[in-house]
């Protein structure tokens, strides 16, 4: 992934199926017997370099998940610059925020393009609590 080379090799994707997995070990949101566990906000993110790849609407609590545990990773969001949590997320990084104007969104489980692919700008960088 391209991501790995601008940023690092993460430990371990926290939100991920065995189809869409960036790392070995990752987090599923359902049981998943290749999982590590199905819930990543149940356990310390602070141990590890993380990648997450969210759903949209848990990037608030992403963010408040990253503050509490003191952790860093790295974390890709919409370039939504009028929601809540954007300012959080541009205060929280601690690389340089990567544009990426096409990129190719699924669908989870459903293996089909998400609606706003084709309008879709996503951001990546290194966020944590600590700058």
């Amino acid at each position: 992934m391209r991501s790995f080379s601008l940023f690092g090799t993460p430990d371990v994707d926290l939100f991920a199926s065995i189809h869409s997995r960036q790392c070995e070990r990752y987090y599923s949101g359902h049981p998943d017997p290749y999982s590590v566990e199905a819930n990543a906000f149940y356990f310390d993110w602070s141990r590890e370099f993380f990648y997450a790849f969210p759903p949209f609407n848990v990037i608030a609590c992403v963010l408040r998940k990253i503050k509490r545990d003191n952790a860093r990773g790295i974390l890709f969001v919409p370039l939504w610059t009028s929601q809540p949590w954007y300012p959080i997320f541009m205060n929280m990084k601690v690389s340089q925020l990567k544009v990426l104007d096409r990129y190719l969104v699924f669908c989870p489980f459903y293996f089909t393009s998400h609606p706003l692919s084709a309008s879709l700008k996503l951001g990546v960088a290194i966020v944590s609590e600590n700058r």
